[in-house]
């Protein structure tokens, strides 16, 4: 079994648009099989990722944090498809007899189904991380649940 490393990153910006300095706590999670990759991944997951959290001021993101948005968003929506061309495979070949090929034409619809809805949930990532950025020195401002993230990372927990 590999390694899971999961916690809040403290990601610091500054917007595009209008040049507000703002900071954002990004979800990360790094899974990885082999030890040795486990601590050059969880360093690139830390150093290079972004979400998609609008300026406070502005409203606006980064065009970098749009693109890597965009590729997480396409990378669900083609696994779901994948997963969808696969079934319609899977019940070509049912349809000659292959009774281990039903089972398979049970799970591939619904896990297909899974990323294409976990995809279009993704969708509303702009609308729910509208909140999500804090301009130094206005913590008292940011919602109940950024106040208890800032209040946790200050912590170290």
């Amino acid at each position: 079994m590999g390694q899971v490393w999961k916690g809040d990153v403290r990601r610091s910006t500054q917007c595009t648009s209008c040049g507000t300095g703002y900071y954002y706590f990004d979800l990360v999670e790094v899974r990885e099989d082999d030890p040795v990759r486990f601590e050059s991944a969880m360093r690139r997951a830390i150093d290079f990722g972004t979400d998609l959290v609008p300026c406070p001021r502005c409203g606006k993101a980064s065009a970098t944090m749009w693109a890597d948005w965009r590729k997480k968003v396409v990378k669900k929506f083609a696994i779901g498809i994948g997963m969808l061309i696969g079934f319609a495979v899977v019940m070509a070949i049912a349809m000659n007899g292959a009774p281990f090929f039903y089972i398979l034409a049970i799970i591939l619809p619904l896990a297909g189904l899974g990323y294409l809805i976990w995809g279009a949930v993704m969708l509303l990532k702009p609308v729910t991380n509208k909140r999500a950025g804090i301009v130094p020195g206005e913590e008292a401002s940011a919602p109940p649940s950024v106040q208890a993230r800032i209040a946790a990372f200050d912590k170290g927990e």
